[in-house]
This record gives C-alpha cells, sequence and structure tokens, in this order.
C-alpha cells in the first residue's frame, strides 16, 4: 500500500495535463495516471479538480544577512520564518545565498558551507541550497571543494567585485569544474552607475526617480554582454539574475546565438510592478523597477522560453532600519515577500493568458531543477522524483499582504495587491507542511540537496 494518493485533480507533467492525480511512497512519487489507475494508500487526498503541480523551487533569496542580529545569529530563525512562508505558498525546495556571503567578506565560505549546512537542516520546513558570493581571492580558491560539499552557485556582485579580472578568474575556475557549475552574476555596471550616482546626488536628487534613473537599462545589458562573453571564452556556466530590463533579452539571445551557456532569471516584481505605480523608497531594488515595456518584453521572454527560472530576491528588512531612516542613497535594497511568486505568475501571466500552466511549471520548477543540478529528484511529477506536491485553487481571489504571505515580514512592497491563484496543500517529500494559509508540519524536517552530478 502506497503512503500517499492523491486524486481528482489536474495533473501539470512534462507531456501536458491529464486529469487524474498520482501516488508517492517513502517520500518519492511512485506513480501517475488516471485515478483509476492509482493503487490505494494510507492517505487519500481529493483535488477536488484543482491543479496538481510539482512544488515550485525559489531560485534567489538572502537570509541571515541581518548584520545587526550578529554575523551569524540570523540564517537559523530566518530561515525558520521564510521556508514556512514559501511552504504556505507552495514553494518547496529554496537557493539562499549563504548567512555570511556579504557581511563578513573575510570569512571562509567553506566554513560557512558546512554550517548553514546543518544550522538550515535544524530550522528549514522545505528542503534548501546554498549560494555562496565571491568577494576574495580566498573565496575563488575555495570553488573546488565548495562544489564538493554540495554548492553549485558562486555569485558575484558588482558592490564586491568590479574588477574584471577577479571575475574573470573565478569563472575561470569555475568552468573548470564542469557545466553543472554556476556563474551566478547581478548584472549591473558599477562605473556608469557610480558616476550617474555622484551626478544625481550633485544636483539634490533624493527620490526613488532619482535612484531609477542612475541605474538604466544599459547597465544591465552590458554586464551581461561582458560576463556571458567571458563564460563562452572559459566555457563556464552563466546565470544572470534578477534581469529587469528588456534590453536584456536581445542580448541573452545573442550570447546563445554565440555558443555561451547563459541560464536568464527573473523575478516576479519585474513582471508585475512599473515605476508609473505610487512607490515609495520601501521600492529601493537593485536593479530597479521600470516603465511598463520592460515587463511587457519580459512576459514575451518568459512565454518564449528566453527567460528560464523565477527568483524571488527576497529577504528580510526593517523598514526604517533599512529604508526610510538611511534615505535613497544609503538605504538598503530589499523587496520582502516570501509567497508571491506563484499568485503573481497566476494572476498576471496564467489568467492574462501570456503563458499556460504547462509554461508556469516549467519556470518555476523544472527549469530551475534542472540549472541546480536537482533534476528530476527535484521540479516534476514523475514516478522516482521526490513527492514535493503542490495543490492550486486557480480561481481563489485574496490579496497580497503581510498577513496573507506569513513569514517573519513586518512589512513588504506587495501589501494591498489583489491575485488570484493560491496553493491550498503542500507536500514536501510526501509529508503534507501547509494547508489553506497555514503552516501543519509540527518541526522542520528540511533537507540540504546535494547536486546530482552527470560526471
Amino acid at each position: 500500500m502506497e503512503d500517499l494518493a492523491i486524486k481528482n485533480g489536474l495533473v501539470v507533467t512534462p507531456s501536458g495535463v491529464l486529469m487524474g492525480g498520482l501516488t508517492a511512497k517513502n517520500g518519492r512519487i511512485t506513480c501517475v495516471g488516471d485515478d483509476a489507475s492509482l493503487a490505494q494508500a494510507k492517505t487519500t487526498v481529493d483535488a477536488a479538480g484543482k491543479y496538481i503541480l510539482p512544488g515550485l523551487i525559489d531560485t534567489h533569496a538572502h537570509l541571515g544577512l541581518n548584520e545587526y542580529l550578529g554575523p551569524s545569529g540570523a540564517f537559523g530563525p530566518e530561515i525558520r520564518s521564510e521556508s514556512a512562508a514559501a511552504a504556505i505558498s507552495g514553494i518547496t525546495t529554496l537557493v539562499t545565498t549563504s548567512s555570511s556571503s556579504h557581511f563578513n567578506p573575510k570569512l571562509s565560505r567553506l566554513e560557512i558551507q558546512k554550517r548553514d549546512k546543518l544550522v538550515g537542516a535544524q530550522n528549514s520546513f522545505i528542503d534548501f541550497k546554498i549560494t555562496h558570493v565571491m568577494v576574495t581571492e580566498g573565496h575563488l580558491n575555495e570553488i573546488p571543494a565548495l562544489f564538493k560539499e554540495g554548492c553549485t552557485s558562486f555569485k558575484f556582485h558588482p558592490s564586491f567585485a568590479t574588477d574584471w579580472a577577479f571575475i574573470y578568474r573565478g569563472y575561470q575556475t569555475i568552468g573548470s569544474l564542469g557545466r553543472q557549475a554556476l556563474a551566478c552574476q547581478h548584472a549591473e555596471q558599477a562605473q556608469i552607475i557610480n558616476m550617474l550616482t555622484d551626478r544625481a546626488r550633485a544636483k539634490g536628487g533624493s527620490d526613488l526617480k532619482a535612484f531609477f534613473d542612475a541605474r538604466p537599462p544599459l547597465t544591465e545589458a552590458m554586464d551581461v554582454a561582458m560576463v556571458g562573453l567571458i563564460g563562452l571564452d572559459v566555457g563556464c556556466t552563466t546565470y544572470i539574475v534578477h534581469i529587469s530590463a528588456k534590453q536584456t533579452m536581445d542580448v541573452i539571445k545573442f550570447l546563445r546565438q554565440m555558443g555561451s551557456r547563459v541560464y536568464a532569471e527573473t523575478c516576479p516584481h519585474y513582471l508585475a510592478r512599473t515605476d508609473d505605480e505610487p512607490l515609495g523608497i520601501e521600492a529601493k531594488l537593485m536593479p530597479p523597477i521600470r516603465e511598463k515595456s520592460h515587463p511587457e518584453r519580459l512576459w514575451q521572454a518568459v512565454a518564449e522560453g528566453t527567460i528560464d527560472t523565477i527568483g524571488q530576491d527576497s529577504g528580510l528588512s526593517d523598514l526604517h532600519r533599512d529604508k526610510r531612516d538611511r534615505g535613497i542613497w544609503d538605504a538598503r535594497p530589499s523587496w520582502p515577500g516570501m509567497g508571491a511568486m506563484l499568485p503573481v505568475m497566476m494572476t498576471y501571466g496564467v489568467h492574462k493568458g501570456k503563458i499556460s500552466m504547462e509554461q508556469l511549471v516549467k519556470i518555476t520548477s523544472e527549469n530551475s531543477a534542472r540549472a541546480f543540478s536537482i533534476y528530476p529528484k527535484k521540479g516534476v511529477l514523475s514516478p522516482g522524483s521526490d513527492a514535493d506536491i503542490v495543490i492550486v485553487d486557480p480561481d481563489l481571489e485574496w490579496k497580497l499582504g503581510v498577513e496573507s504571505l506569513k513569514g517573519g515580514m513586518s512589512w513588504t512592497p506587495w501589501e494591498g495587491i489583489p491575485v488570484k491563484g493560491k496553493a491550498v496543500k503542500t507536500f514536501v517529500r510526501g509529508r503534507l507542511v501547509a494547508e489553506e494559509g497555514h503552516l501543519v508540519s509540527e518541526a522542520p524536517r528540511g533537507e540540504f540537496i546535494e547536486p546530482i552530478l552527470l560526471y
């Protein structure tokens, strides 16, 4: 007898949508098919005609970076609260930067990797992976050892690595590990941005528009072109995080035509928000929210497959400490809102006819699992895969906000945004973790996911 059966749903599989369900045993899927083909189980769930999807994968989070909680004191409580919020929203796997990736740059990334794997397993309600930000030559030297410890993603940020020789050396090392190792790039051309920022500040600019104007789309597209060509030269797979600009889509296409291995990620806020909204300093992001022609092109890129994955770039921050009290130029960029991914993609994508449910699954689950070397363990409803499952009510209307998204947020720029579509049950490895907007798991049982290496 199976442990779990989910029946009477619309199952979204790589070959299409079928009416039926699936079964699972010992945390893995054993069968996907019509209801008549499914074996009996200890627990049977009626999906009541709703969609049955593979658990979502959030490729981009920043947990444990609150410096006022100490160099390592934030990761445990933050991954606990945000993994709970993720589970409630249908996310079953989370990729986050390490607890000290930005602060304490001299700390060994290898030591942090070992520590955060343990702390994460003690506190996370969903499975997780870790990305490390490369800041020093010592970090570059640790890349092979980090890869052996299960880290496949290494991030470069212009705030820390504006030296192109440093980036080139890092990409060389990552490329030597094979195509499954990712050089993750925050793409904004720092020198031009610094010049435009100095110019805006000299003119007395102090609002969100001045900040937006100091980071034009050109600066993103330029950096993407540079790192894509470096990746092509040294044989490194490049992963561009949080793409915001329409010009970048043409650059990505060009790089792929040249033979460069490039993954493209965007975020829900770049697909759903525009700079003509009445946004305040809390909407400060790097890269910034842009005018409406950019999300229009990004949605087209999602539909055509130019954009591969969705990450939320979410982390916790204090609105006054990190934003309002510091002013636009010194405020910490952040967009708290773990859990907005599925409803935003449903509301602005599926319900507006821009993408199908199959395309939603591809960009929120399958492609992400492939990019981070955890497919087909994750990212697909198929026999042998982990039973990471979310049942989605596509017609449920509600509003995003601190109360509905849960987690450790005290504020979110998503507050009051109406959406349609919601996760109503979330299973991690066959175990019910969240239901009807509430966490039901009694204890964290998340695991660090080791990559599936093909060589």
